[in-house]
């Protein structure tokens, strides 16, 4: 069978035309065409769909109707860069579909849900493909494996800004926007599933029930039928349930909390020899877990349990010398699940990266200690399933064994 190459008329993209076929489709943009082999016939200004042209007996034309749509390309790429708007400099490659073979970054804060229903916790968070510029989407990946599931359509800008807010309530991904656009995605396909609308930009989601909650920068509460999004305004202190989302205080099983935000939320922390910067609160139980650093001498991480202002125990968070790590009140994180503490830290020097250790939540014994990444990788987000703890760098997520801090895989390239 003889192949023919042409182009693409809407994207640019190479596209194969077997000899004797009619029609083609772009493995690029998904756009599919008529095929002409002799000469556009007399009324193809008629056709509805777009057609490309294969001449069988004049290369030259071929040559100048490919130069005509990279000039096309060019100068479009151009025009953005003048308007304002940087997009990628690979157009083509910026609209080919996602696959399973596709280099992605992962740059989100880890959110967990079982998305192809096998049980487990998968990823869940904003997407990109490496090298390409201006194509965020949501993605979701399988959380033994690390395989990809599926990705939603490209994302707004509005979407991407610092303003708007991502979470996974019931089965559905909600993105809000900074316009107040509420979407809903479905947790196990990445489809839209419906379109709502806020009176201001978001700052919280959280869910009630069979609702999506979200709190808007004025203070209003907004709830959204999880199967439909209808919506409705809700009275002030309705109560909803913390959810995964990329804020990076807000889990399920537990709210990370400032320390000026102790006094507002009731905690009483005072830890001998510990300069506490944040705790962790669990949702269930009493016990409150301290993060901070040592009070005195050079700043080493130290995490400690506390129950009705009784110390249960604290320690050094690393298992290594400690004056071979640092400290950044910014970078105090944990993850919390099964009975187990997971703290990230620095090492001194950026190019050795960063290490995990993990501790047994009601004696404080550190289970393990492990090197999770290097080259300066950064401590962005974190999560833990019943299994795996995840730890996300702004570029890749790591995946350790919980029980003994084993590498499982990574999300994502450099």
């Amino acid at each position: 069978m003889k192949i023919v190459a042409s182009v693409c008329p809407r994207c640019g993209a190479p596209i194969s035309v077997a000899k004797h076929h009619t029609q083609a489709t772009c493995g690029y943009c998904q756009l599919t065409c008529a095929v002409e082999r002799e000469k556009p016939p007399a009324n193809l200004e008629d056709r509805k769909a777009e057609v490309v042209y294969v001449p069988q007996s004049s290369p030259i034309l071929a040559i100048i109707l490919m130069s005509s749509v990279a000039l096309v390309i060019f100068v479009s790429a151009a025009g953005s860069w003048i308007g304002g708007r940087q997009t990628s400099s690979a157009s083509t490659v910026s609209s080919a579909p996602v696959t399973a073979s596709t280099e992605l970054r992962f740059v989100d804060r880890p959110m967990l849900a079982d998305a192809n229903g096998d049980g487990h916790a998968d990823i869940i968070g904003r997407s990109c493909v490496a090298g390409v510029m201006g194509r965020d989407f949501i993605a979701a990946f399988d959380g033994k494996t690390g395989a990809y599931l599926w990705s939603t359509a490209a994302l707004s800008n509005d979407q991407l800004s610092l303003s708007s807010a991502r979470a996974v309530v019931g089965d559905k991904v909600i993105v809000a926007d900074e316009l107040g656009v509420v979407q809903a995605f479905r947790l196990d396909s990445g489809k839209l599933a419906w379109k709502s609308k806020l009176p201001d930009k978001p700052s919280v989601i959280c869910q009630d029930g069979n609702q999506v909650v979200i709190e808007a920068i004025d203070a209003t509460l907004t709830g959204f039928a999880l199967d439909s999004g209808q919506s409705k305004g809700l009275p002030e202190g309705t109560h909803c349930r913390s959810v995964y989302s990329n804020k990076d205080d807000h889990r399920p099983e537990y709210n990370v909390v400032e320390r000026y935000h102790f006094e507002r939320t009731g905690l009483s922390i005072k830890v001998d020899g510990m300069d506490v910067v944040r705790a962790l609160v669990p949702a269930q139980g009493r016990v409150v877990f301290p993060l901070g650093s040592r009070e005195k001498g050079t700043s080493v991480a130290m995490i400690a349990a506390v129950s009705d202002k009784q110390v249960l125990w604290k320690t050094l968070v690393p298992g290594i010398d400690p004056l071979q790590t640092s400290f950044s009140s910014s970078a105090a994180k944990a993850s919390y699940a099964a009975a187990r503490l997971v703290v990230p830290y620095a090492m001194h020097e950026r190019s050795e990266g960063v290490r995990m250790a993990a501790f047994d939540t009601s004696t404080g014994q550190r289970l393990w200690d492990k090197e999770v990444c290097k080259n300066s990788c950064e401590m962005y987000g974190m999560a833990s399933s019943s299994d795996t703890v995840y730890l996300a760098t702004g570029l890749i997520v790591y995946a350790l064994n919980l029980v003994d801090g084993t590498p499982r895989f990574h999300v994502g390239v450099e």
